[in-house]
């Protein structure tokens, strides 16, 4: 089987009343006529755009156990796809008051008001490690499709999006290097992949920032027509079909 026959049908998105997707196929959000574009962004100097998070730090503070096995490593079809199932990148879409981006220098992004009664606008920012964890998720699903033969789901976008992914992913890591030294132990599959005392910075404090001015968003492209169904899903205003949390673990990776 080719690998092109499985990723034909093209990618949609939820459609919804006086929506438009955004011009750029990198950013995975809903434009509505409401918005306002910054056309400064691109051009504003690299010193210009240095933001600061003050409730979020950029210490190595957190031990986490790095393990060499965990559910989403499951060849168990209902186990693994459960882990990988579960998690929601769309977490990492966040609404920030306007008066935040500015206290905090941050560049100008898609401006809305985002929910009735909102005194000043909201702009809309994807954390890039959602980003990277959408583009992950989605290069899961369709390497599961081949993996065991099975139809590729409707859900699944064409070629361009993963080639899109596995750039974006490489880009990540390039601009985050782990400088850790993994010990190997009679051969590449013997390798000690356990760090006890691995440090990382503090995934929870970033889900938890997240929550606070999450965009009422949920990366829908994985729900099936059942699960639609079961939870009632809104295809008019997607905006009702956010959920708490990133379905990711919590004080350990």
């Amino acid at each position: 089987m080719r690998f092109t026959t499985l990723v034909e049908p093209l990618y949609k998105m939820i459609p919804a009343i006086d929506v438009e997707t955004l011009p750029s196929p990198e950013v995975l959000y809903h434009r509505r006529s409401s918005e306002v574009w910054s056309d400064s962004y691109h051009d504003q100097k690299k010193e210009d755009r240095e933001s600061n998070i003050p409730e979020l730090s950029l210490e190595r503070s957190q031990t986490r156990r790095i393990a060499r096995t965990s559910p989403f490593t499951s060849r168990n079809v209902t186990d693994g796809n459960e882990a990988w199932h579960n998690i929601l990148p769309g977490h990492g879409v966040v609404a920030l008051p306007e008066s935040y981006v500015k206290k905090n220098n941050i560049p100008d992004s898609t401006a809305t008001h985002l929910y009735e009664g909102d005194t000043e606008p909201k702009h809309i920012y994807f954390i890039e490690s959602y980003h990277v964890l959408h583009c992950l998720r989605m290069l899961r699903s369709l390497y599961h499709s081949m993996d065991y033969g099975l139809p590729k789901e409707p859900y699944l976008p064409p070629l361009d999006h993963p080639y899109h992914c596995f750039d974006r992913i490489r880009q990540f890591i390039m601009c985050n290097p782990d400088y850790t030294l993994v010990p190997n132990i009679a051969g590449h599959d013997k390798s000690d992949w356990t760090q006890p005392n691995k440090k990382c910075l503090d995934w929870d404090a970033l889900r938890d920032w997240a929550e606070k001015y999450h965009g009422n968003y949920m990366d829908d492209f994985a729900l099936s027509a059942k699960e639609k169904e079961e939870m009632v899903y809104d295809e008019v205003n997607i905006y009702n079909n956010y959920r708490k949390g990133d379905g990711l673990p919590v004080g350990q990776l």
